[in-house]
């Protein structure tokens, strides 16, 4: 085996770090949206996928690893966004301070998750958002970083022979 016939993991941490960070941003504006709106709005979750997904394939990664990576930050970040932005209606709801609210909020999300499991399709659906815009990116960036083949590179510039009668 070549290293031509080995996948690259070239671009792996900076592709992982700026999906991390476009998964955190996410969560922060899904969090946010979800306490101005008052009420769940769990589609935005999918916008916490494609930024996760749009940040990672920005550095123009090689790696395959990336877009696996970038499906479980994308979920990662629906869920803290969701969380957040639970946070947010419990503290302005209850008139309490963030502290008490998350401290309230980590005793009944689950119990919440539980009654109404729709969450986890909004989260699944972030994930496979941020899943197909890394892998587009990857695959983009690996078509236009391919080395020709031996066999190729013997034939370039040179036409196939006229075969008319």
């Amino acid at each position: 085996m070549n290293d031509n016939d080995r996948p690259s993991a070239g671009g792996l941490m900076r592709g992982a770090a700026a999906g991390l960070a476009g998964a955190v941003a996410g969560a922060a504006g899904y969090g946010a949206l979800l306490g101005a709106a008052g009420y769940g709005a769990g589609f935005a979750a999918v916008g916490v996928g494609l930024l996760t997904g749009l940040a990672a394939a920005a550095t123009r990664p090689r790696s395959p690893a990336l877009p696996p990576l970038c499906a479980l930050l994308s979920l990662a970040g629906a869920a803290a966004g969701q969380f957040a932005g639970h946070v947010v209606i419990w503290a302005g709801a209850a008139g309490e301070k963030y502290g008490t609210a998350l401290a309230q909020v980590l005793d009944a999300f689950p119990r919440a998750l539980k009654e109404e499991p729709v969450s986890f399709l909004f989260w699944a659906a972030a994930a496979c958002a941020g899943f197909a815009v890394a892998h587009r990116g990857t695959g983009s960036a690996r078509a236009v970083s391919t080395v020709p083949q031996p066999d190729e590179a013997d034939h370039a510039g040179t036409a196939a022979p006229d075969r008319r009668p």
